[in-house]
Order: structure tokens, then sequence, then C-alpha cells
């Protein structure tokens, strides 16, 4: 048996081990687990008007996975799916399994490439009941994939053109007049009109600013209407005072009209 003698030596290692201690106690957690579902979407921005398709990328994912594909209004556009943002449609794709009915506009994979679904969403059919999915505003697509619960998202936006004409105003609620963050708000237009009119959705202050097409005059809109999601929506009151809308027939003009 080997004796350590030296106790100048023993007193050195032990305070090496101590250290070594300490230094692994303050180092930071490392996560080496396995990356989870990613997805990319394509264009990431686009204009109310636009009629096109978008392309959605799943990947790191395993062969015959399903997964849930979700669009939310990022209401206060931190980036981050949180509780005052709205949930606006859902669909659920398995890898490898394509639309049985043959009908392009269900999203399904399209692809042959094992681990990666590849789907496309329709934004085209600009008519009323289109409108949520083309009002103004910031989204967020987000991936769960329900074998591992893994999740991401991509940001992406409907955007407006500026024109000489903008109506600006705030949502509140009647009973409390508290802000309303996520309504959609729409045109209403004098007479009937074919097809689809521009639409955007209130902030986290309920404020909204929609600028009238180029080819409108101020002539062309009465007013504007708000749907905000979870609220009893009645055009007006018992005393015929404007709720679910506000109308200003041939009232508006050049520039920004702030409603009050």
């Amino acid at each position: 048996m080997t004796k350590i003698k030296n106790t100048r030596s023993i007193r050195y290692l032990l305070l090496f081990v101590t250290l070594l201690a300490a230094f692994m106690t303050a180092m930071p957690a490392v996560s080496w687990a396995a990356p989870g579902v990613s997805v990319a979407v394509s264009p990431t921005e686009m204009v109310w008007h636009s009629n096109v398709w978008l392309d959605v990328s799943i990947t790191q994912i395993s062969s015959n996975d399903v997964v849930q594909l979700s669009l939310f209004l990022d209401v206060n556009e931190d980036g981050i799916i949180d509780g005052g943002d709205v949930g606006l449609c859902e669909f659920n794709i398995q890898d490898g399994v394509t639309n049985g009915l043959g009908s392009v506009v269900m999203p399904a994979d399209t692809d042959v490439v094992v681990g990666q679904i590849q789907t496309k969403i329709s934004y085209h059919g600009l008519t009323d009941e289109s409108g949520l999915m083309h009002g103004v505003g910031s989204y967020l697509w987000r991936v769960t994939n329900t074998n591992d619960g893994t999740a991401a998202t991509d940001a992406f936006a409907i955007t407006q053109q500026v024109t000489s004409i903008a109506i600006q105003g705030q949502v509140i609620d009647y009973i409390w007049s508290n802000a309303v963050a996520g309504a959609y708000i729409s045109l209403e237009p004098v007479f009937d009109h074919t097809g689809f009119l521009p639409g955007t959705w209130t902030d986290t202050n309920g404020m909204f600013c929609i600028y009238l097409p180029s080819n409108f005059s101020s002539n062309d809109v009465m007013g504007v209407s708000a749907m905000p999601m979870g609220y009893f929506v009645a055009m007006s009151g018992p005393n015929d005072e404007p709720l679910a809308g506000y109308m200003f027939t041939n009232a508006l003009q050049q520039g920004t009209n702030v409603l009050a």
C-alpha cells in the first residue's frame, strides 16, 4: 500500500476538488435533447388582395408523424403565441398521406420525402368568407408534432397599401368601455359590392387603421363594422346608438379620418 506522507499535496488535492465542484455547480445546464419539429412559410408577407398559395415546409419529424398546423393572429406583435392572440384555423396533416379527395385546397403532404411535409394553404378566393385570412395584421403559423409534443412557429404578415384616404378608430365594449383587442374591422360599402374589401384587426389598445383601396372614393364606403371574438355583436343599441358599427356616409375626407 502506498502511503501519502506529504500533507501539503493532500491539501492541494482537496482544494482542486473543491474548486472543480464549485465550477461544475456554476455551469449553466445544457440541453442535449434532439431538435424538435420545424416550420417555414413562404412568402412571409403578402398584400391583402393577393390571390396566391402559401407554401409551408415542415421538417424534423419522423415517418408517419401527424402534425397540427394552426394560424394565430399575433395581436401584440411579439412573435409569441400568448393569451391575447386569436386562433383562426387549424389542420391535421400526416407525413406521407396525400389528400384522398383530390381537392387542392385541403392541406395534405404533397411530397414523397419521408420525415418531411410540404403543403399549401390557399389564399385564393377574395370573398367575404375569406376575409379573416386576408385581414391586415401580424400572424403566426404554428406546427405541433402530436407524437412528441414539440412545436415551432413562423411569422407571417398581411399588409395594406397606403392610399389617400384612411380610417382610424378604437373599438370598445358597450358595458365597461374597455378597449377590445383582436376585433376584425371591415369596410361597409354604400352599395352591394362584388368580391372582398380590405379588413384589419385592432391592436392591444383596440386601435385600428385601414386604407380605402385606390379604386374607391370617399362616397363608396358608408362605414366600418367590428367583429370581436367572444362578444355578442349588435349593430345598434336600445337608443339606436351604433354598437358594432360606425356610420359616416359621405363624411370621409382626404387623409386620415379619425372616428370618435
